[in-house]
C-alpha cells in the first residue's frame, strides 16, 4: 500500500475504508455518507436532520477495497487512496468498471475481478447555481 502523503497532527477524524464486495452481472451502485439510513419500499433515504453543516467531514483513506476473492498479482487501484476535504460540504465520487479475470499461473489458478476507476470531487453548494 502506498505511504501516506499527509500525516495529520490532529486525532484521526476521517473515515478509513476497508472491505471487499461481491458482485452480480448487473449495473449497481453503493455509497457511503453521513446520517442515519431509513429503509423505504423502493430504496432508502439518509436522515441528516440532527447534523449541523460543521459536522460533515468527508476526508477518507481507502486502505483496502476489492471485488471478490484476493488473488496474487492483481493491483487494486483505490488501495492507499487518500482524500483530505478542504471544506466540510464536499463530495467524492468514484466511477468503477469491474472486469472478471481468470488467473492461471504456476502458483495460483482461479478467478477474481479487476477494476478501473474514474473519480470526481466537488464542493456541495446548494445555495450556488
Amino acid at each position: 500500500m502506498p505511504h501516506r502523503r499527509f500525516f495529520p497532527e490532529d486525532p484521526k477524524d476521517g473515515c478509513r475504508l476497508i472491505g471487499s464486495l461481491g458482485i452480480n452481472k448487473v449495473a449497481g451502485n453503493f455509497h457511503i455518507t453521513a446520517g442515519k439510513t431509513l429503509p423505504l419500499p423502493r430504496g432508502h433515504a439518509h436522515l441528516a436532520i440532527f447534523m449541523d453543516e460543521s459536522d460533515y467531514n468527508f476526508t477518507h483513506r481507502i486502505n483496502k477495497f476489492s471485488f471478490g476473492d484476493a488473488a496474487p498479482g492483481i493491483i487494486q487501484p483505490l488501495e492507499g487512496d487518500e482524500k483530505i476535504a478542504s471544506k466540510n460540504q464536499y463530495t467524492y465520487q468514484y466511477f468503477i468498471t469491474v472486469v472478471p479475470t481468470v488467473i492461471n499461473t504456476y502458483s495460483h489458478r482461479g478467478s477474481s475481478f479487476q477494476y478501473s476507476v474514474a473519480e470526481q470531487s466537488r464542493e456541495i453548494a446548494h445555495s450556488k447555481v
